[in-house]
């Protein structure tokens, strides 16, 4: 068996569950780079776009929660998965308008959680015309949190584990971010297979040498712009997220019109495996109205 399939079946045996025999998965090319994507279900399109350093398989517990109503698209985004990173010309946004155009698809639900959070915000102001509803989770924001110390520290850290060429290292570094942001808790034994997935996830990132290939963003400053996505919009973090996290929320409520906040108890970054259930019924509860 090829190492990327041996590694996406770890994935799935580490989540816990399998991939919904409704999904297949299909390839695109976007420029240079190739783009893999799952896709599956029918009723309104949602397009879930991951975090840095995962890949489209931590959406897992909202494709079996919504492919049975929805049609639902998962993708790696460009350098992660299996998707390829061969060159920078075009804009992240364009993999995904890419995917939506082969798959006939005029406009669609876009979530995405931190990275995939800031390229939502970016494809909400590059394509709106493809934005019915957007939901940030968790989310980054270009521009803000790299001048935050809560953020920059931890990144820090992160570069000079990789200068090391210290892997063990950084992905102690990732995981510090992902789970325990705000210093304070106690992860439970529950969460022990979703630790090993994003270790292993960021492991292979940076075995695979794109983490030196910054995302391209067409908005690098989009806080000027917020007030321009008119679509309506549902932001969700956890109470146990990295201070900046807050940080860019306070950024998104002082400018994003239209928009509705939820914090969930409990949870840091990888709020969409930590609270699935609730996070599941929040995204049916708002794209059913």
């Amino acid at each position: 068996m090829a190492v990327k399939h041996c590694f996406a079946l770890a994935v799935f045996m580490l989540l816990g569950c399998q991939q919904s025999p409704q999904m297949t998965s299909n390839t695109l090319a976007s420029g240079k780079n190739e783009i893999h994507y799952s896709s599956g279900g029918s009723g309104p399109t949602v397009v879930f776009i991951h975090g840095g350093g995962a890949d489209q398989h931590m959406w897992q517990p909202q494709v079996n929660a919504l492919v049975e109503n929805f049609r639902v698209i998962i993708y790696d985004l460009r350098g992660h998965g299996k998707s390829t990173y061969l060159d920078n010309e075009r804009y992240d946004i364009d993999d995904l308008k890419a995917i939506l155009d082969q798959s006939g698809i005029d406009k669609a639900h876009i979530a995405g959680l931190s990275l995939g959070a800031m390229i939502a915000v970016d494809f909400a102001l590059g394509y709106p015309e493809y934005v019915d509803k957007l939901v940030l989770m968790s989310p980054g924001l270009a521009g803000v949190q790299e001048q935050d110390m809560s953020y920059l520290g931890p990144i820090i850290e992160l570069g000079q584990a990789l200068q090391k060429n210290d892997t063990e290292g950084a992905a102690d570094v990732v995981e510090r971010i992902t789970f325990y942001g705000s210093g304070d808790r106690t992860l439970p034994a529950s969460m022990d297979t979703t630790v090993k997935y994003i270790r292993q996830a960021f492991t292979r990132y940076i075995e695979s040498g794109n983490f030196t290939r910054p995302p391209r963003l067409r908005e690098t400053v989009p806080a000027d712009k917020l007030s321009q996505i008119a679509a309506a919009t549902l932001v969700l973090s956890g109470d146990k997220d990295a201070a900046y996290i807050n940080n860019n929320i306070k950024v998104l409520r002082e400018n994003l019109p239209n928009a509705e906040y939820k914090e969930i108890p409990n949870a840091a970054h990888l709020v969409n495996i930590e609270a699935s259930e609730t996070v599941n019924d929040l995204l049916r509860e708002f794209f059913n109205h």
